[in-house]
């Protein structure tokens, strides 16, 4: 474990060995932020300044020739600007992989922040392009992209469940991948009770699309335990070669909103130490 600014997330990819693991406890989290840094303009940058996991890739892809690349990103939110930056990078060495809420309701563009994410690319070929207005992006690239969205509580009960398998869904595709360097964006706003993934709907709300509940029905989106964050994680770990290193950079997480104010982190210190 190590507690460091931006710079860790860095130095622990970097200074990566066969088969070690870091977990970079870092804040700001980054994986909203734009390859320019934190851009008002983009829709959504979150709490983000620099994008830690998009900086310690492009450090590997340009250290080494031989170097393959996977991210993949579990916080509840996708991660917009990771994205971004992998398909300006363009590169067949690189993966990057989510699993998110994401609502799409007919008629309209309402949707968990920050939007986007489809599964367009989860049976993916490398030269995958975004649909019409999917992403800020139009280009082709030799990314590898692989979204594995989750409709939330809200809109279809069992998002616990559909959120494990979806990481699981990504392990196969990272086992296919076999990169030499495995970096895990790792949110733990999808927690039950954390405060990213709580249900935004109230019952008087008059934009609540139709069919679905309101908060005071079902409060979580997702609602993952601990013991979720160990059985993803070993199935991360096992799809990957045994001598690949794995860097583990923190994204969201909040903890639960208390009535007098500040939050309750037992179920975050919990999920961090499962994954650890």
């Amino acid at each position: 474990l190590a507690a460091a600014p931006s710079a860790g997330s860095l130095a622990a990819a970097s200074s990566a060995s066969v088969g070690s693991r870091a977990f970079v406890l870092v804040r700001p989290p980054g994986h909203h932020a734009m390859p320019g840094g934190i851009d008002l303009a983009a829709g959504g940058c979150g709490f983000c300044l620099l994008n830690n996991a998009a900086v310690a890739a492009a450090d590997a892809l340009a250290r080494s020739p031989d170097a393959r690349v996977a991210i993949v990103d579990f916080d509840v939110h996708y991660g917009n600007g990771t994205v971004t930056w992998a398909f300006n990078e363009s590169s067949e060495r690189l993966l990057y992989a989510s699993t998110h809420i994401r609502e799409v309701y007919e008629n309209s563009d309402l949707d968990f922040f920050p939007g986007g994410g489809s599964a367009w690319a989860s049976t993916g070929t490398p030269t995958a392009e975004l649909p019409p207005g999917e992403e800020p992006m139009s280009k082709r690239t030799r990314t590898t992209i692989c979204d594995v969205p989750v409709e939330p509580n809200w809109v279809a009960r069992g998002a616990r469940a559909r959120f494990v398998a979806a990481v699981e869904t990504i392990a196969e595709r990272l086992a296919t991948f076999r990169p030499s360097l495995l970096i895990l964006s790792a949110g733990f706003d999808a927690c039950a009770g954390d405060a990213g993934q709580l249900n935004p709907w109230t019952r008087d709300d008059p934009e609540r699309p139709p069919d679905v509940a309101p908060f005071d029905e079902v409060p979580d989106g997702v609602g993952l335990v601990a013991e979720d964050y160990r059985v993803m994680t070993r199935a991360l770990l096992d799809a990957v070669p045994e001598a690949t290193p794995v860097v583990s950079i923190l994204e969201g997480g909040y903890g639960a909103p208390e009535a007098a104010g500040g939050f309750d982190k037992t179920t975050l210190v919990a999920a961090a130490v499962a994954h650890a």
